[in-house]
């Protein structure tokens, strides 16, 4: 693919990487490039470009980096509907012998 010029192509860009990394789960660099048809630099780039802004997540492993959609405050577990036990007391009033 030739040299990307436009914004809008770099938007276009974006949104398939994006896409691509919804519909896949946590992608290597390799595995964007090479089914997206862009350059190597130019993913890496912009891969990287979008990890500085937010917009996905990098976890590096010892060879590679795992890109993936950042969590949003909706993805996480809510804790204030689930209970936590109550504390056992164990001591000596507990039993009735004070």
């Amino acid at each position: 693919m030739a040299r990307l010029k436009t914004n809008a192509q770099m938007d276009q860009l974006k949104a398939e990487i994006i896409n691509f990394v919804k519909h896949n789960g946590p992608c290597s660099g390799y595995r964007i490039y090479t089914n997206l048809q862009f350059p190597e630099s130019t993913a890496r780039i912009n891969l990287k470009k979008m990890v500085m802004n937010g917009e996905l997540d990098c976890e590096e492993t010892r060879y590679r980096k795992l890109y993936s959609i950042p969590k949003t405050v909706k993805d996480l577990p809510d804790t204030r509907t689930t209970t936590t036990p109550k504390m056992v007391s164990r001591g000596p009033k507990a039993a009735g012998k004070v």
